[in-house]
């Protein structure tokens, strides 16, 4: 008598064990929202559930439930699985000593711990970028004092030339005396106050220098150098290239500040905005998955792009006859923008290129 092999079982594959427990999922959310399901499909999805308990799978079971389970699926579009999924917490398989404590069962779900990461983050931007905004628009305001006073002083200048132009050597005309005694007082004044904005000016470049640029060496040498000040005093012509020197460096490091630096941190902030925004739509219509993480990331990172090239190519930018309407704002705002809707940027920057290539091919054909 020939050995008859017994018949093979059909087996249930890891994915497929996987999509029937995303089906509870898909009834729940289904009649949860009050969406309108067959009873017929109810009754495909728990048929399956049974026989795959009691190990009754078959190749019919199988087709009715992928049929119904993609009918499922497109009833609750935009939601998918991985959005519910995202939406579920996970319990812990092996909690901490202070999750044991405080009997924490349960993590957080995937995407209250994005909105938790991103919200810091957020937070953690804006403080930074508030101060270093803060930092610039110090020096900026101090800058602008000492050019409001280089200023006044030639126009004082003028006045007082031109005054002794008109009295000349007569000493006894009271009203131009008046006037010079009132010019020498009032450039003595001004004089007083570009001292101490100079003054002011240097300590902001301190911090500045001390904060990115110097090491302990060049640090120990600036103190000595400014113990040697107290004591040695500078001639007229050295003080005169020390303010130069001074007002130079404060200009540089402005300019670094205000088109490189803030204009990286306005792009990341539109960047932020955006994905803030994002997660609020997505979290209400629960469509967030894991995937929206990757594409926050890459979203951050391009709006810091956008911010870095409005910077760097804003001086270019201004000398453009078509950017008339950008000239009149400022390359903070721009970079904001540009972060907030970074894909309209890349778009256009990509539409430009592809018009000038087209208009280069062009040329050539007529030429030929």
């Amino acid at each position: 008598m020939e050995n008859i092999k017994p018949e093979k079982k059909y087996s249930v594959s890891k994915a497929l064990a996987n999509a029937l427990n995303n089906s509870e999922l898909l009834l729940v959310h289904s009649t949860e929202y009050g969406l309108d399901i067959e009873k017929e499909h109810i009754k495909v999805l728990t048929d399956a559930k049974e026989a795959y308990e009691n190990e009754q799978w078959t190749k019919e079971v199988e087709i009715e439930f992928w049929m119904v389970y993609k009918q499922l699926s497109k009833l609750i579009y935009p939601v998918t699985i991985d959005s519910l999924n995202a939406a579920q917490e996970t319990e812990i398989r092996e909690p901490t000593r202070l999750q044991k404590l405080f009997k924490i069962e349960r993590k957080q779900t995937v995407a209250r711990r994005s909105v938790k990461f991103h919200t810091i983050f957020a937070v953690s931007t804006m403080f930074i970028m508030l101060f270093i905004h803060i930092y610039f628009s110090i020096g900026t305001i101090r800058l602008n004092r000492v050019q409001k006073c280089n200023e006044r002083i030639s126009q004082i200048d003028l006045r007082y030339d031109e005054l002794m132009l008109i009295t000349g050597t007569d000493m006894q005309n009271p009203s131009a005396e008046i006037e010079r005694t009132r010019l020498e007082n009032e450039l003595y004044e001004i004089n007083d106050e570009k001292k101490s904005n100079i003054k002011l000016l240097d300590e902001w470049l301190q911090i500045f220098k001390r904060t990115f640029l110097l090491n302990k060496k060049e640090e120990e040498k600036y103190n000595h150098d400014e113990l040697e000040d107290e004591f040695t005093p500078m001639l007229p012509g050295e003080q005169m290239n020390s303010t130069i020197e001074t007002i130079q460096e404060a200009q540089n490091y402005a300019l670094i500040l205000g088109l490189y630096i803030l204009p990286l941190f306005f792009g990341l902030l539109g960047a932020i905005a955006f994905v803030l925004r994002d997660l609020v739509l997505q979290t209400k219509k629960m469509i967030f998955s894991k995937e929206s993480n990757l594409n926050y990331t890459l979203r951050l990172i391009l709006g810091t792009l956008a911010g870095l090239a409005v910077g760097l190519f804003w001086s270019d930018i201004q000398q453009q006859q078509s950017f008339m309407m950008i000239t009149s704002l400022s390359p903070l705002i721009v970079a904001f923008l540009a972060g907030l809707s970074v894909e309209y940027v890349f778009s256009g920057i990509e539409q430009v290129i592809s018009n000038f290539i087209k208009k280069g091919v062009n040329g050539k054909n007529e030429k030929k």
